[in-house]
């Protein structure tokens, strides 16, 4: 037996539609970019993509200006120490801008779905950053440990070993 598909225009049905509608929609709900029902618009997008554009060109030259300034900090004052705190500084600041515009854009683009999983994922970048951090600390750690071990070993064939302390 065949079965029969009823096909509703959306003109007759009385309850909403679960496609989004067509972006030649009119109103105030076209014209800010997204429908009623908080879909995207294809101006909505094309705006967004020229905003995110704009914004991403302003970046790069404030992020060139600002990377030359922290670069020259040691050839300016001599504080190589300070540069190196400083570039860290502005390379975390600036990932975490980086972090905060990706869950933007996935709330923009996939709603609160996007923005979660876009949330997922930076975690997990923020919880390998940590893990890195932790080794890189560790590593210091066992460097520190065999320079004193070999200092003490260097003393102990000198002869100089416990010669400031009285003995």
């Amino acid at each position: 037996m065949a079965d029969i598909i009823k096909i509703i225009l959306p003109s007759e049905s009385a309850e909403k539609s679960p496609v989004a509608p067509s972006s030649t929609g009119s109103g105030a709900a076209a014209s800010s970019g997204g429908s009623a029902d908080g879909a995207l618009s294809a101006q909505g997008v094309v705006r967004g993509a020229r905003n995110i554009l704009a914004a991403t060109g302003i970046k790069q030259i404030a992020d060139n200006v600002i990377a030359y300034n922290i670069s020259t900090v040691s050839m300016r004052t001599g504080a190589a120490e300070y540069q190196q705190k400083l570039q860290f500084i502005y390379s975390e600041s600036s990932q975490a801008l980086s972090s905060v515009a990706a869950i933007g854009m996935g709330a923009l683009f996939g709603g609160p779905a996007g923005a979660a999983v876009a949330a997922v994922g930076v975690g997990l970048n923020y919880i390998m950053k940590a893990l890195n951090w932790s080794e890189n600390a560790n590593t210091i750690r066992i460097n520190e440990n065999r320079e004193d071990i070999s200092i003490q070993m260097q003393n102990i064939r000198a002869g100089s070993l416990g010669r400031r302390n009285g003995s």
